[in-house]
């Protein structure tokens, strides 16, 4: 069984430069002769043409069969994609839908798997979002919704851009295409090589009510600055 689940804009320099060049280096994991589970996108009538040819069958996953009610049991973030691949996934094994969903609920969680933790002032808490594993702007955003359909996006939100000097091409990226469409009170740029993000706030392009250019601070540095402002607010990183 192969599991292709997105084809985005990351890891470009080793897979790219294209989408399609992604696309068909991950053709390598169609196998032959087995199942191929993926999603609805672009690409899925050339994966099927691929899987075709290895005698592979294709099953699409189905997000209408993920209920958010069914999401909202876990206690990290879900989305409906990884639920129906992993429910498409079963049933490439033969594994029937209810043992399936029982299964999701009771394994454990990957290290990185993203939760809205609570801190600061108890009374009146933060929550952190760690969006950081995001490497590409489809996936952040699709995070920044998540926290709007869970409610958190009206805590007057501080998003936090970390920029690395190995990938100013991926700062100038985020500047363009991922700060613009969410509504932050204040956006920080951490880290090195933040020019892009202050050029891009200087245009206008970014809708925030403050920017705060902490390039080269350190951690507890970074913290004092904020800690004032930790209360009542999500924090998306």
């Amino acid at each position: 069984v192969g599991v292709i689940v997105n084809v985005l804009e990351d890891h470009m320099d080793v897979m790219g430069p294209t989408l399609d060049e992604v696309a068909e280096a991950f053709t390598a994991t169609i196998p032959y002769n087995g199942h191929l589970v993926t999603i609805e996108s672009e690409y899925l009538d050339y994966f099927k043409e691929v899987a075709e040819e290895r005698n592979t069958k294709v099953i699409v996953a189905d997000n209408s069969r993920i209920s958010e009610e069914f999401l909202r049991k876990f206690d990290y973030m879900v989305f409906p994609d990884n639920a129906s691949l992993a429910l498409a996934v079963a049933e490439a094994l033969g594994i029937d839908e209810e043992t399936a969903f029982r299964g999701m609920l009771n394994a454990h969680p990957d290290p990185g798997a993203m939760r809205i933790a609570r801190f600061a002032d108890q009374s009146k808490p933060a929550f952190f979002v760690n969006g950081f594993a995001a490497n590409d702007p489809s996936s952040t955003l699709r995070i920044w919704e998540r926290v709007e359909d869970f409610g958190y996006s009206n805590l007057a939100p501080i998003v936090i851009m970390n920029c690395r000097p190995d990938r100013v091409d991926r700062t100038e990226q985020f500047a363009r295409d991922v700060l613009p469409y969410i509504k932050a009170e204040i956006v920080i740029a951490i880290g090195e090589t933040t020019a892009p993000i202050t050029s891009a706030f200087e245009k206008g392009d970014i809708p925030t009510q403050e920017y705060w250019n902490l390039e080269g601070w350190s951690t507890s540095e970074i913290m004092s600055r904020m800690r004032p402002y930790l209360k009542n607010r999500i924090v998306y990183g």
